[in-house]
């Protein structure tokens, strides 16, 4: 339950400072899961991707909103391990498990 907060609360300032044009999205971003943090450099994947490749829906909702509630829909660590480990993977960036989980 932590997990899942955490989540969303980093995600929601993330996706409501890009809709609202006003506030800066931070540059690093720490999730901490059960398998160790995951240190992720916001400010440089924005300079490489388009805000909606990974905030898809483009509305400042967490994704827990639908991440892990709706049936039909992945939880969040299915979903960010299918879109990063999947663009990681064509664009050479890591895909081993320590490569982003660190103890």
């Amino acid at each position: 339950m932590y997990k899942r907060l955490l989540w969303s609360a980093l995600l929601v300032f993330a996706m409501v400072s890009v809709a609202s044009g006003t506030a800066q999205a931070p540059e690093k971003l720490i999730f901490a899961t059960g398998f160790g943090e995951v240190a992720f450099d916001h400010g440089a994947h924005q300079q490489r991707l388009v805000c909606t490749t990974c905030h898809h829906t483009g509305e400042s909702v967490a994704c827990a909103t639908c991440h892990g509630e709706e049936l039909d829909i992945p939880r969040i660590t299915d979903s960010m391990h299918m879109q990063c480990k999947g663009c990681h993977k064509e664009s050479g960036g890591p895909t081993n498990c320590r490569d982003c989980h660190k103890k």
